[in-house]
């Protein structure tokens, strides 16, 4: 089995199926990166039995094979190699030599046995969604995934389609992100797709191109710009969102989001896991004051904000109004402030397009 490629392709694919690489497994083949090369196609395959990744490119050959060569070594050789073509040839004896310019690296295959075949999605439904759209709901909700394994539904988001209403959710206990939208879905769905998977599929959506999403009671696929993204879905039902999400809070605010992120920054630099402490904010006729106090020090300050309703006197976390704020890629928001010890509410200025809840924290 030989055949040549250009360099910088080859690396470009190694790159993103080597998300779907196993880490460290006691299968030495899931640390690889299957290659199947027929005539002038080459398939590239990465599968952890959590993600799998599957590419296709062409190349210079007439050959057929297969072989799973170790994702780390492939990616570090193929990055370093001097010339501007990479030449694999892979011999009965279970390796293979790949050439470039006048460096030459020989290695051990893996056993094509042992590489596991990636999942067959039964009776699959699907949908389709631009590459633009899916970018903007993962990073408007991603952020408030729980980072714990208490409760396994929270570690993952929520797709949620009804009647072509797209609602996706993430929660962690703590904090709750709803981002809404409509598609023209035919049929409804309801499935948690894992962070993992989402983070990895997030870094290769661009702004133009579609995605097809195709799902069965197991996996889903995702199905962008040649790649196609295989995950597990996370069994149970995910937790009633909609009772977190409430009305009747007794002051509104509109702020703008680069000031208001720029406070929060600021409040951050007191803050760390040793020295921990709410942001006070208070709201009085027109101005939104925090002060934030750790052992290493304190900081105040405030901004004009547009007030309807009481002055509010509540604490929250930095990070969690940090996060929501980032998210809403909005130069204002809407922030709805409730009665003691409920939660409070961000909005874009118009609509609902985007809804954060984050639980308030006592203050003394």
């Amino acid at each position: 089995m030989i055949f040549t490629c250009d360099k910088n392709i080859f690396c470009e694919e190694v790159n993103i199926l080597s998300k779907g690489v196993a880490v460290k497994s006691s299968i030495p083949a899931l640390e690889g990166i299957k290659l199947e090369l027929n005539g002038g196609i080459l398939s590239m395959t990465a599968y952890n039995l959590e993600i799998g990744i599957r590419t296709e490119m062409e190349v210079s050959s007439g050959d057929s094979g297969s072989c799973v060569i170790n994702a780390k070594l492939l990616a570090d050789i193929s990055r370093r190699m001097p010339g501007d073509e990479l030449k694999f040839s892979v011999s009965e004896n279970k390796s293979v030599k790949i050439n470039s310019g006048n460096a030459e690296y020989t290695l051990a295959v893996l056993p094509v046995g042992d590489f596991p075949d990636l999942p067959k999605i039964e009776g699959e439904e699907s949908f389709e969604i631009t590459q633009q759209l899916l970018k903007s709901m993962l990073i408007q909700t991603v952020f408030a995934v729980s980072t714990t394994d208490a409760k396994p539904v929270l570690s993952g988001v929520l797709f949620e389609i009804s009647d072509g209403n797209f609602n996706m959710v993430a929660m962690d206990g703590y904090r709750l992100a709803l981002r809404k939208e409509k598609i023209p879905a035919e049929r409804n769905f309801y499935f948690i797709v894992p962070y993992k998977a989402l983070n990895d599929i997030k870094s290769i959506l661009k702004d133009e191109g579609d995605v097809v999403l195709s799902v069965d009671a197991r996996h889903a696929k995702f199905e962008i710009d040649g790649y196609t993204f295989y995950t597990r879905l996370i069994d149970g039902q995910y937790h009633n969102y909609k009772a977190n999400i409430t009305d009747g809070q007794k002051t509104e605010i509109i702020v703008g989001t680069n000031e208001f992120m720029g406070m929060l920054s600021r409040c951050g630099l007191l803050v760390s896991d040793k020295a921990k402490a709410p942001v006070k904010c208070k709201i009085d006729g027109g101005e939104m004051l925090i002060t934030c106090e750790t052992v290493l020090g304190k900081v105040e300050d405030s901004v004009e904000v547009t007030q309807n309703g009481e002055e509010v006197l509540i604490g929250f976390s930095d990070r969690f109004m940090l996060d929501a704020i980032k998210a809403s890629e909005t130069e204002k928001v809407r922030i709805f402030f409730p009665e003691k010890g409920r939660p409070i509410k961000i909005m874009p200025l118009m609509g609902d397009s985007f809804i954060y809840i984050i639980m308030p924290v006592i203050i003394s």
